[in-house]
């Protein structure tokens, strides 16, 4: 019965993590289009964890109270350092990472290369003691192995200058998953001596968790456009843009994903098959580009590709259940 009701946990989890990667895979095909447009890219990562803290006050306050939003406040403002550190690397320096690559790449090499967190995520566990069974390693490569496979005849095809943008993905790829992997260790009180985190109960919230991260990054923020320089201020279409990633991605996808790889899934093996669900990515990400940006359906060898991300994803529920 325990076993039923564990299968059970992480086949929600998984689902969760999939619808999260629908609207997680806006981001790529927003991302390009502002670019394309003319806009900043700095002032694209930036705007979204503005529009991000903007939108989570009200909903924390209107679903928890004044005093949750005073205790998530508290929370931030107890550990400072701690979480300027894990909001900076897996909110700010991922997302400045991923939009200054979109100047580069179209969004299909964005989201094919960004597939590599599947990888990191598994590694950076294991780094902090997690256990992440070989099994889990081979269905996080297989997965991986899909979505290259998906864009395979893109990549044969595509000009070399486009992949220029392709070492701040992979930079992104590793601060995203050690970010949050970091705000999992403070939630399971591991004993950070620069993490006094005094209320972990707050934390247990997805909005207020988000909420902390997001004015976390701020610091790296600010640091990163002071070091660049930026000038030009956001335009009208971009502030429309960045506003629906903020609303799709910062708080649907983000909410959706983090409540199931921290409040859901208990172990690495099922801490790393939620984030194996990223792959879904790719595919939705493909679709949105067809419909909206004109890109042609993948080959034979996409399709096959495809059906290895869902092999890799499935493997990891039976993989939970043993």
């Amino acid at each position: 019965m325990k076993t039923g009701k564990r299968y059970r946990a992480v086949f929600k989890a998984l689902s969760l993590g999939i619808l999260a990667a629908f609207f997680f895979s806006s981001t790529f095909v927003i991302n390009r289009w502002l670019s394309l447009g003319g806009g900043d890219w700095y002032w694209t990562a930036t705007l979204r964890y503005l529009f991000v803290i903007l939108l989570l006050t009200p909903i924390i306050i209107v679903t928890g109270g004044i005093s949750s939003f005073t205790r998530t406040v508290v929370c931030f403002w107890k550990s400072l350092t701690f979480w300027c550190i894990s909001g900076g690397i897996g909110f700010g320096i991922f997302y400045l990472a991923l939009c200054y690559s979109a100047s580069y790449s179209p969004g299909w090499i964005v989201a094919t290369t960004w597939q590599l967190t599947i990888l990191a995520g598994p590694l950076i566990l294991r780094s902090f003691g997690s256990s992440v069974r070989r099994g889990s390693l081979f269905f996080s490569s297989l997965s991986f192995v899909g979505v290259v496979l998906v864009n395979l005849h893109e990549l044969q095809s595509s000009n070399l200058s486009d992949f220029r943008g392709v070492l701040f993905i992979v930079l992104a790829a590793f601060c995203y998953p050690l970010g949050n992997t970091l705000c999992t260790q403070a939630m399971s009180d591991t004993g950070y001596r620069w993490a006094s985190i005094d209320d972990n109960g707050i934390l247990q919230n997805t909005f207020s968790r988000i909420w902390i991260m997001a004015v976390g990054s701020l610091p790296t923020l600010i640091v990163a456009g002071l070091l660049i320089g930026v000038r030009d201020m956001p335009t009208f279409h971009q502030l429309v843009g960045v506003g629906y990633v903020a609303i799709s991605t910062g708080v649907i996808a983000t909410s959706l994903f983090l409540y199931a790889r921290q409040n859901i899934a208990r172990t690495g093996d099922e801490i790393s098959a939620v984030d194996s669900t990223q792959s879904f990515e790719v595919p939705f990400a493909l679709m949105f580009e067809v419909l909206f940006l004109g890109a042609t359906l993948p080959n034979l060898i996409g399709w096959i590709g495809m059906v290895a991300v869902v092999v890799g994803v499935s493997g990891y529920v039976f993989s939970a259940r043993n």
